[in-house]
């Protein structure tokens, strides 16, 4: 019988514990070729026939009954290994799914079929004896595998390479010897971590002789081994290999989490990295004072170094805020530094904020924005709306520095005010500041009048705003004059006074103005009519005659004056 496989720590299990097939009853005694009867032949005989027998015809069939044994069940294996290396090679992530062809798998199932038609007679007498033959010895076969070798070791990954099943090591039956392909046999690559006995995972599974394993852990040894298998028949697990991968620099830790504060201190905690590094000799605490704007200066300084996992920083500045950041050293480095985090020491009772300023304005909402100091940490938005009479309320509290205020009316003033708040506690409110909601409809301006003298050739024209709208939600104005062919626009802007010139002495002018806000272009205001003063009439030209004189008459004409005045 032959022995069972050797591992170093622990033999390997995948599942349920491994069966180790047996040979038959009759072959146990000794595996010799007479013990088996001459039913197995040296390895040199798998290629070819013996020198002392003779061929058959080309046309005759001849099958011994030592022959017809082995084809039964090496027909059922090779159909079952079809089948299932089919199914497999669609299934492997690094093969290609062209491997096997349509005409190769048609070839295969005609060469089968064949087969099967040609032994199917003595098939139906087949005896379960003679298939366990086969098995036990495709096991032992496939159990005949070197260890792995283990090559391009890195911290993270590792190349595993082995060869195929060695095929002189076992005697097999030239029927049974032509049978195998061992570009059909599938291998399993199994890993194991050391401390983790018997837990083994399945790393790869295919028809290559090599495979590249990753996400290891750097300073961590793994026994690896490999599996053999042809359709149903799986070999034992042969002696696997140890390797060890080689440290790597630690990666960056979390950055500090801070455990406790003062008004003078900070305690900050820090876990060690999540990888197997090397064993950590020190951690490199680093901070960096803002300034009283809030600005980082960027000069950070080493606070801490030392094998502990927290540590308190101590003679800080009151409601100061710092920065931190981490690192790690082994025996092969120094990790990069973590991400920063800003901290700040208690401090007196926040100091009274700005009002919140107006953003933006809509007709059913407001959206306000404030400022948020280096040390404050909460704050408290109210509002009042004077027709409702209930006094300022609640409209937001958290750590945003904006919100929107919803569900407003239209065209209606509010009121706010603002509190910072910290862990000493709240500070004084605001000055209060009213912004007032868009109109739903914007009205029109009121008529434009004159403003001041009107003069022979000029006059200057005001207006007010639409009641329902505070002027400095309006964005401009829209004046147009009509000199006696229709309006046109003559002013466009803010204000809401204009100097119109240019014009005729006793001239009839009509005016007319827009306004145009958020809310959008309202309609024109009433039509007023101004008319320039008058002025003398223009020198007029000397009188022509206009037919010859009679002798009690003469008719005489004359041309308008160059402007009659008004």
């Amino acid at each position: 019988m032959a022995t069972p496989p050797y591992y170093p720590y622990p033999a390997p299990t995948y599942g349920p514990p491994h069966f180790q097939p047996q040979p038959p009853s009759h072959l146990q005694p000794a595996l010799n070729p007479q013990n088996l009867h001459g039913m197995l032949q040296h390895p040199s005989q798998c290629n070819g026939q013996s020198p002392h027998e003779a061929s058959p015809p080309p046309n005759q069939l001849v099958l011994t009954q030592k022959d017809e044994k082995f084809q039964r069940p090496t027909y059922k294996f090779r159909r079952k290994a079809d089948s299932r290396n089919r199914d497999k090679l669609t299934l492997l992530p690094n093969q290609s799914n062209s491997l096997i062809s349509k005409r190769e798998k048609r070839k295969y199932k005609d060469k089968y079929d064949d087969s099967y038609r040609v032994n199917g007679s003595s098939a139906s007498g087949s005896n379960a004896s003679e298939d366990e033959e086969v098995t036990w010895i495709f096991t032992e076969y496939l159990s005949n595998l070197k260890p792995p070798v283990v090559s391009e070791l890195s911290p993270y990954s590792v190349m595993v390479c082995w060869k195929p099943p060695i095929l002189s090591a076992v005697e097999i039956e030239p029927a049974l010897c032509s049978s195998i392909q061992q570009s059909e046999i599938m291998y399993e690559v199994m890993l194991c971590e050391k401390g983790k006995e018997g837990r083994y995972k399945s790393v790869y599974s295919g028809l290559d002789h090599h495979c590249n394993i990753t996400s290891l852990k750097p300073a961590t040894e793994y026994y690896v081994c490999v599996q053999a298998s042809l359709d149903d028949i799986r070999g034992s697990s042969v002696k696997g290999a140890i390797f060890k991968t080689p440290p790597a620099e630690p990666e960056a830790p979390q950055p500090p989490r801070l455990s406790a504060r003062t008004k003078n201190s900070l305690t900050l905690k820090w876990n060690s990295p999540s990888d197997s590094s090397p064993k950590i000799k020190n951690y490199v605490l680093e901070f960096d004072e803002l300034s009283q704007e809030g600005y980082s200066r960027n000069s950070f300084v080493p606070v801490y170094t030392g094998p502990l996992k927290q540590y308190k920083v101590t003679k800080l500045s009151p409601a100061t805020g710092y920065k931190f950041r981490l690192a790690v050293v082994n025996d092969k480095g120094k990790s990069t530094y973590s991400e920063t985090c800003c901290y700040f020491t208690s401090g007196n009772v926040p100091s009274q904020p700005s009002p919140p300023v107006l953003k933006q304005a809509f007709i059913n909402r407001l959206h306000l924005e404030w400022e948020k100091r280096p040390f404050d940490d909460d704050f408290s938005l109210q509002i009042e709306d004077e027709n409702m009479r209930h006094g300022f309320l609640t409209a937001y509290s958290g750590r945003e520095t904006q919100f929107v205020c919803c569900g407003l009316k239209g065209n209606t003033e509010y009121k706010f005010r603002l509190c910072a708040s910290n862990e000493e506690g709240s500070s004084p409110w605001s000055k209060i500041v009213t912004y007032c909601t868009l109109p739903d409809k914007l009205s029109c301006p009121s008529k434009p009048n004159p403003k001041g003298r009107i003069h022979a050739s000029c006059f200057r024209v005001s207006w007010d705003p639409p009641k329902d709208c505070k002027h400095s939600s309006i964005t401009k104005y829209i004046l147009e004059v009509d000199r006696g062919y229709g309006f046109e626009a003559v002013y466009t802007g803010p204000d809401t006074e204009f100097f119109l010139e240019n014009l005729l002495p006793g001239t009839t002018y009509k005016v007319r103005v827009a306004c145009i806000s958020a809310a959008g272009h309202s309609p024109y205001s009433e039509i007023n009519s101004i008319t320039t003063a008058a002025v003398s009439p223009g020198k007029c030209a000397l009188p022509k005659l206009q037919s010859k004189p009679e002798a009690s008459f003469v008719c005489l004409d004359w041309a308008h004056p160059e402007h009659d005045g008004g």
